[in-house]
């Protein structure tokens, strides 16, 4: 199979790779990066525009497509998975098709799509060692979080200068895999700001950590170690590694005194053998514990474990979209 081909794979699961290092000397970062800089150019044909902003002296890229008329429903964030980018959601690229299907459904829906990129080695864990190309996505208490900085930055400058008049002030979110711990994390940190959130094939960023200590038999360049339960220690791969009765060791939950909280429903494959299934029966466990109305979640169902069951995958964006679409405020136009 060409480079071409297995990149994109790569990008968006736990998968292989044979060591990572952050820096233009590594022939795989190169060629990573190259990449990258192919598909955005490759979205700006399709339409898309780039805005690169500076958040806490870092810069920060996203890509971004609405309707040629107002936006009627609003905008959703969208946030790729770990190892990957953001032109997951705007290039027809193997593997990564549906979530470029989403894209194009949610802006003929009357959506904007603002799909944000993480950093290549910002974000890290409380020794300070790199995730790799992954979303701040894990609740520290040692550091300010860079991605919620960025996050904010895009709800109260970036989102409010885009809009078109006569656009609903609604805005959603919507990540994969560590962008979907992400999502957790940020309507949890703005539940003011968001009027409806869904991860998918993911798990609760209070309760998580990444083990950058264990090396996984195929480890990725771009993304090391693994993800483990804070109650079990269990990797977050295992049958049952999220089930607990108890959370003592869960970090604490932001206290946000809001009255309207946004709705949220979790989407996974019950057949996920990357992130288990009670990782997102956690989630939706705590979230309801703190005052998040969540609809029933939307599930998958085979008897089959598959790494190609933790992909986003075209049976989501119809039920995910209209969810967004179910749950917009009747808010007055911009």
């Amino acid at each position: 199979m060409k480079l071409k081909y297995i990149y994109p794979f790569a990008l968006l699961l736990f998968l292989s790779g044979n060591g990572f290092a952050a820096d233009t000397i590594n022939p795989e970062y190169s060629h990573a990066k190259m990449l990258v800089n192919r598909d955005e150019l490759a979205a700006l044909k399709l339409g898309w525009q780039k805005k690169v902003i500076t958040v806490n002296h870092l810069k920060r890229k996203l890509l971004w497509k609405g309707p040629k008329t107002p936006w009627k429903n609003g905008v959703i964030i969208a946030l790729h998975g770990g190892g990957g980018d953001y032109t997951n959601f705007t290039n027809n690229i193997p593997l990564t098709q549906a979530m470029v299907n989403f894209s194009n459904r949610a802006i003929k829906n009357g959506f904007a799509v603002i799909a944000l990129d993480s950093t290549w080695g910002e974000a890290r864990d409380e020794q300070g060692r790199s995730y790799g190309k992954r979303w701040d996505s894990i609740a520290q208490n040692l550091r300010p979080n860079i991605d919620l900085a960025f996050i904010r930055t895009v709800l109260d400058k970036v989102i409010p200068k885009l809009r078109p008049r006569g656009s609903a002030r609604n805005v959603f979110i919507a990540g994969i895999s560590n962008g979907g711990y992400m999502t957790i994390l940020a309507a949890t940190h703005f539940p003011q700001k968001i009027t409806a959130f869904a991860s998918i094939s993911a798990g609760d960023p209070y309760g998580t950590y990444i083990d950058l200590d264990t090396v996984p038999k195929n480890e990725r360049p771009n993304a090391p170690g693994v993800f483990r339960d804070n109650e079990t220690n269990k990797m977050i791969s295992v049958r049952g590694a999220a089930y607990s009765i108890f959370y003592p060791n869960e970090k604490p939950w932001p206290s946000n005194n809001t009255r309207v909280k946004p709705v949220f429903q979790l989407f996974h494959h019950q057949g996920d053998a990357i992130a288990d299934i009670s990782n997102m029966q956690k989630a939706q466990k705590l979230l309801r514990f703190y005052g998040y109305k969540g609809r029933i979640p939307f599930v998958l169902r085979s008897n089959i474990r598959s790494v190609w069951n933790h992909f986003w995958l075209n049976d989501y964006n119809r039920p995910l979209i209209n969810f967004f679409i179910e749950t917009r405020r009747k808010q007055s136009r911009y």
